[in-house]
C-alpha cells in the first residue's frame, strides 16, 4: 500500500519520539499501525532507528530503541 492511501503521516519528531518511548502507549500504536502499512513512513522509521545520532539521542533519553526496532519488523 502507498503512503498516499494510509491518510497523515507522522512528522520527524513525532517518530523521534516514537523510537525514544517518549509517545504515551496508544499513540505508540497509531504510529505503529500506520507504519507497517505506509511504506513511506516505514522507511523513515528505519532509516532513523539504523542512524547512530537517532539511537545516541534515543540511548541518552533512556530508550531501548532496539526494543522499537525489534516490535516494528516483527
Amino acid at each position: 500500500m502507498s503512503g498516499a492511501d494510509v491518510g497523515l503521516h507522522p512528522g520527524p519528531l513525532e517518530l523521534l519520539h516514537y523510537v525514544r518511548g517518549t509517545l504515551a502507549s496508544g499513540h505508540a500504536a497509531v504510529i505503529l499501525a500506520h507504519c507497517l502499512v505506509c511504506d513511506t513512513c516505514a522507511s523513515r522509521l528505519a532509516e532513523m532507528l539504523s542512524s547512530p545520532s537517532t539511537r545516541a539521542v534515543a540511548t541518552s533519553c533512556g530508550s531501548r530503541p532496539g526494543s522499537r526496532l525489534a516490535s516494528f519488523w516483527h
